[in-house]
Formats: C-alpha cells, structure tokens, sequence
C-alpha cells in the first residue's frame, strides 16, 4: 500500500509538472506571436515598392514606440503568420512617434518616406524631444534626416493627414496642437523636391478639425472626409464633404447622397481603389468610450455628382473583425491591408490597443486570409541592404530563439522530475530503513 500510494503522488506531481510545462510552451508561442509588431495605434504606414513599413505608435505602456519594421508584399501569406522584418535595430525612429502623417515622395528619383509633425517623445523616459516638423526615411539606406527647408516652418501639431501629389508636393490640413488643443485655420503645402513651405489659400477653407481622412483623386482634387472639430471630440458630418484642388489652389464643399444610413466618424481610414471609390474604414463616432461607427465598411463613388455613399455587403473568411479607430489602411494590390489600432467594440473606457492585421479584397468586399503577391514594377526598390540575420522570412530568427527558450524548459522540466523521483526513492528507502531498526528494537524490548 506505502508503494502504491507514493507511486500516486510521483504521478500527480509529473502530471502537475507537465501541465505547467505546456502552459509555458503555449505561452512562449504567443509571446512570439504578439510580441514582434506588438498591440499599438496612431502609428503610421507607408507602402514603397514590395514593403509595407510601419512606423513607431502608442504602445499598451502608452509610452511611444519608436520601432520601424516591414510587412513583405512580395510573395503570398497568411495573416495567421506574416512575413514581418524588423529595422529597429538597424534603423529605429530618431524618437517616439505617434498620430503623425507619413508621405511618400520622390527627391532625385529616389522614394523617400516623409514624416510630418505628430508627437514625438522619448521612447522609455516619455520626454518631449519635438526639433523639427519633417524626418525623412530613406528605405535604401535605411537613413534618418533632417531636411533644410525654406520658408515658415509651421508649428507643431499633431491628428492630421498628409496627402502628396505626384510632383513630390505634400498637403496637411489644420489639425491642433497637444499642449492647449488649439486647432489650426490653415492648408500647410511642403515641396520636398525644392525644400520650401508654403501655404494655401484660406478663401472658403473648411472648418478647423483633426483627425480626418485625406484622399487625393487623380484630378489633383483632395477628398477630406469626418473628422473632429474640437476638443469635446464633436464629430464632422459624413455628408458634408471638402474639396481642395492643388493645381487650382481652391476650396469647394459638397453635400455626399448615401444610400443607408451611415454614422459620422473620426480616426478612420481611407483608401482609393482603381475606380476612385474610397473605401473608408472603422474609426470612432465619440470621445466617450469607444464609440464603435456602424457599418464599419462604407464606401464613397467619387465618379458621381454629388458623390455617393454605399454600404457594401461584407462577407468574411477569417471569422469575427475587430472593429478599430487609429488604425492604418493600405492597398496592396487588390487588398486593403488593415493594421492595428484602438479596438472600438468594448464596453470598456480602458485603452485595448490591437496586434492583428486584417486584408480586405476590394473586389468583392471579403475580409480573406490569404494574400496573393502582385509584383510592383512600378514602384520597385532596390533591396534593403539588411543582414542576413535580420532579414529572414517569417521572423525566423524569433523562431531559433524561441526554440532555444523552449528546449531549456525541457531540460529543466526533465532534470525536475528526475530529482524529484531521486530524492522521493530516497526518502522512501530511508523509510523502510527506519522502519526496520523499529522493527529489530521491538522485538529486543519484548
């Protein structure tokens, strides 16, 4: 019987022991899997060639991150494992960036990515560290600079939305300032190819607001949709939407028709697909909470006056979508890659920030799982001269360190139970020598 019931208690403790060990196991495997891009919003994005790079963002911490890394668009995937490579090491941002606008432009033929304003704070201490407005990326030589530019520099701000044209001009509307939440009256114009500020005109100029989408039509004309107006976070009309036309130098407002009815929204986002549809997503209707927009997918048919909102049918292959604000919106292809941001569907006034990415196939309104490569021609780069080791297809060297972590758990889990098991048949052998000096002495006493 002693036998028997010590042989139990080595099973339940083996038992207990390897429940533990698959519960680090698992819990390695999704520290893997959150850990490399990590939950974030307000970041920003830019598509240059084959590479979708992602740019700095709140962090759960809410401190700013200033990491940079890439999403290779090259070769299909499945969002369940992404060809992500970080750049940080190499190439990590000048400080902590978030609720910026980032442009992407041409100087010297070379594609160049353009920071404009945002905060821009220290990394672990949270310290301003604001020098100057405009930061450039070059994704060649994985450089930061900053530019010289002529002119009146404009001051800081930050929610706004930058949109570029193809002579290399960028357009930022209004957006406010963190310290006082004062809102801008102005239309900000950047040339980056002959370094120079300017500004638009202020003749019929929309009112002040942040957190809007900027679109730019083929026509040069600049689509300004929702936003918010002030610091109670008051919501723009989705209706009412504001022209600017860069090669005319004038504002213009129209009243959109919709088909359904649609809630107003800001931190959305937008994309413009080959018809000159923009698809706009997510975003949030108020400061309280988090203000969940329905439907979360609509669309505005550019090709139409007035302009038309729809609500497509959506359909899903990925199971439930997160709802989010702050977020970022990119077509690759025939895919609107969704990354990020504030999930907007708790009940909660807690920030819950995101660590998915979702694609959207804008042909047919289906949120998929799968991505199929286009090769860009027309936007290729030359290669990114990283090392071999940080640019290794599907985080494999995450994979090699993980490993490595997992295999010292089985070690120490085996060297665990092998000494446990050790010191128990000692103590069990002490005990039946015990048992046997009582023994041998009780029958000297009788």
């Amino acid at each position: 019987m002693p036998g028997r019931k010590m042989n139990f208690i080595n099973y339940l403790y083996i038992k207990k022991t390897l429940h533990i060990f698959l519960f680090l196991v698992l819990g390695i495997f999704v520290i893997k899997i959150d850990s490399f891009t990590g939950e974030r919003a307000g970041h920003s994005s830019v598509l240059i060639g084959s590479k979708l790079y992602f740019f700095g963002g709140f962090k759960i911490n809410t401190f700013l991150s200033d990491e940079v890394f890439y999403l290779d668009v090259s070769k299909p995937f499945n969002i369940e494992s992404p060809p992500w490579v970080d750049l940080t090491i190499h190439s990590k941002m000048p400080f902590g960036s978030a609720m910026t606008t980032m442009s992407l432009v041409y100087i010297n033929n070379e594609p160049i990515a353009c920071l404009f304003g945002g905060l821009m704070d220290d990394s672990y201490t949270d310290i301003n560290m604001y020098y100057k407005n405009v930061h450039t990326f070059n994704p060649r030589t994985l450089e930061w600079n900053v530019p010289s530019i002529k002119g009146k520099e404009p001051l800081k701000r930050r929610n706004i939305r930058g949109a570029s044209d193809d002579t290399g001009k960028i357009y930022i509307f209004s957006g406010f300032r963190n310290s006082d939440f004062y809102f801008y009256d102005e239309m900000v114009i950047l040339d980056t190819v002959n370094s120079m500020w300017s500004y638009g005109s202020t003749l019929n100029m929309p009112i002040r607001r942040a957190g809007y989408s900027a679109t730019m039509l083929k026509n040069g004309v600049i689509v300004y949709i929702g936003g918010s107006m002030d610091q109670q976070q008051i919501t723009v009309d989705i209706n009412h939407i504001e022209l600017y036309d860069t090669k005319r130098d004038t504002w213009s407002s129209m009243i959109a028709t919709n088909t359904s009815f649609m809630e107003s929204r800001f931190f959305h986002s937008a994309v413009l697909d080959p018809d000159e549809n923009i698809i706009v997503y997510g975003g949030r209707k108020s400061k309280v909470g988090f203000g969940k927009v329905e439907p979360a997918v609509i669309v505005l048919n550019t090709r139409k006056t007035p302009f038309e909102w729809t609500a497509p049918i959506i359909s899903t292959n990925v199971g439930h979508v997160q709802a989010t604000s702050g977020h970022t919106a990119n077509l690759v292809g025939n895919y609107m890659v969704v990354a990020f941001g504030n999930i907007t569907e708790l009940l909660s006034r807690s920030r819950m920030y995101s660590s998915r990415m979702y694609m959207m196939d804008i042909r047919n309104y289906t949120w998929v799982e799968n991505f199929e490569a286009i090769e860009d021609t027309k936007n290729k780069t030359e290669e990114t001269p990283i090392p071999t080791s940080v640019n290794l297809p599907g985080n494999i060297q995450k994979i090699k360190i993980v490993i490595g972590v997992i295999s010292g758990v089985i070690v120490l889990v085996i060297l665990s139970i092998f000494g446990f098991l050790g010191y128990k048949k000692r103590e069990n052998e002490e005990s039946i020598r015990v048992k046997n000096l009582s023994h041998v002495s009780n029958e000297g006493v009788i």
